[in-house]
């Protein structure tokens, strides 16, 4: 009789594991849900072994012609590698082996050249580079052997671009200032230039002072992009077929958060967020998962989510990883332990092509890690001078 009553406690405790893994994975109308709230608290092991093929590193080559300072902006096509310098406001190329090729267009306003630039994009069917820039309303568009080639008006209203495998093109919103924005966070415009749809994540009816869309994350990945604002929890999906939820943020936060952080008039109130408001800096999605770089109060947290089985892991991000970094977008090792190669911490923020994210590592980011007793085993090719021009690790995903 004992043995029968353990048998069935533990066959319960096995069942309600099992369930605590598991979650209510898709809401009505089949987007994937995030329990963020529940899950950030713990502080799971996330191994890149689970997801991650094959780690490259690219080192860019170091010139008095191209020296960098802050990749702010990063492409990455079958022969080349463009880069945002934002220090030096230079849009330069390399070749995919990293070794410096040009400086493409000059910073300035008059034909051609650009200044404060928001994006890039390189289109490698046609062999044209995108350079979306706050001082003009449209991007220019050169040819990959560095040539001007014409502004595109039909893009005006558009801060980013990412062309789907049809022809069709996914937009994202431009915010050149809080008053002077798109009236969407990502549209599907048609290959004949006409928009076929696109998503706003606010009613018609609300004033647009407090419809700001602060910090609009475009992320592509295969086949898609995702678009996400955080005054609500919505990330959408752009496909060839149009625009529909990819996930729900369980953030559950404070309503007066979602308002806030749309209002105009409040852009540098420092109340806006509590210590129990989680934010969202970044996030990306690969075959398997959904990554999120998440903060709450003064905590950073990777979580990951499987998109099969829908359990969610949460990793505290060591403080010395937050020390040793310099800036977001780029510039940063805020991410996971490397338990694949030993390399620098894992968070690959920039696209690079199908199955593929980039991530840049500074010499002073190796450093810094270094100081601090990280990296005794990294890869050779992340051993540089401490004047080098930063590594491009690009990581290949499993299928």
């Amino acid at each position: 009789m004992k043995n029968s009553i353990y048998s069935i406690a533990l066959l319960l405790s096995v069942c309600m594991a099992i369930s605590s893994c598991h979650h209510n994975t898709r809401s009505s109308d089949g987007s994937l849900l995030v329990p963020m709230r529940e899950s950030i608290q713990k502080n799971s092991s996330i191994s890149l072994k689970d997801d991650v093929a094959k780690v490259e590193y690219v080192p860019l080559q170091t010139t008095d012609s191209c020296l960098i300072s802050n990749i702010l902006s990063l492409q990455i096509c079958k022969d080349y590698i463009f880069v945002y310098n934002g220090k030096t406001d230079q849009v330069l190329q390399f070749g995919r082996d990293g070794h410096f090729i040009r400086t493409v267009g000059r910073a300035g306003s008059g034909p051609g050249e650009y200044t404060n630039v928001n994006e890039i994009y390189a289109d490698s069917q046609r062999s044209e580079l995108y350079i979306f820039s706050s001082g003009r309303k449209a991007p220019l568009i050169y040819s990959f052997d560095g040539a001007f080639l014409r502004q595109d008006s039909t893009l005006q209203g558009a801060g980013g671009i990412c062309l789907l495998p049809d022809g069709k093109a996914a937009l994202k919103g431009l915010v050149m200032t809080p008053i002077q924005q798109a009236p969407w966070l990502v549209a599907l415009r048609g290959a004949d230039g006409k928009l076929l749809a696109s998503r706003n994540p606010y009613p018609k009816s609300l004033n647009q002072d407090v419809c700001y869309m602060r910090g609009i994350n475009f992320v592509p990945s295969s086949n898609s992009v995702l678009a996400f604002t955080p005054c609500n929890d919505t990330i959408f999906r752009v496909t060839t077929s149009g625009i529909s939820a990819a996930c729900i943020l369980q953030r559950d936060n404070e309503k007066s958060y979602y308002t806030g952080v749309a209002d105009i008039s409040r852009l540098q109130d420092d109340k806006i967020e509590s210590i129990t408001t989680i934010g969202v800096y970044d996030f990306f999605e690969t075959a398997h998962y959904f990554y999120f770089r998440v903060h709450k109060g003064v905590d950073l947290f990777v979580m990951r989510l499987d998109k099969t089985s829908g359990e969610m892991l949460s990793h505290h991000v060591p403080q010395d990883f937050q020390d040793c970094s310099r800036a977001i977008p780029g510039n940063n090792v805020v991410g996971l332990e490397n338990d694949l190669d030993q390399g620098a911490p894992f968070w690959p923020e920039f696209d690079a092509g199908a199955n593929m994210r980039a991530q840049v590592i500074t010499a002073d980011e190796i450093a810094s890690l270094q100081l601090k007793g990280y990296l005794k085993n990294m890869p050779q090719a992340l051993i540089i001078k401490p004047e080098s021009n930063p590594v491009i690790a690009i990581y290949s995903f499993k299928q």
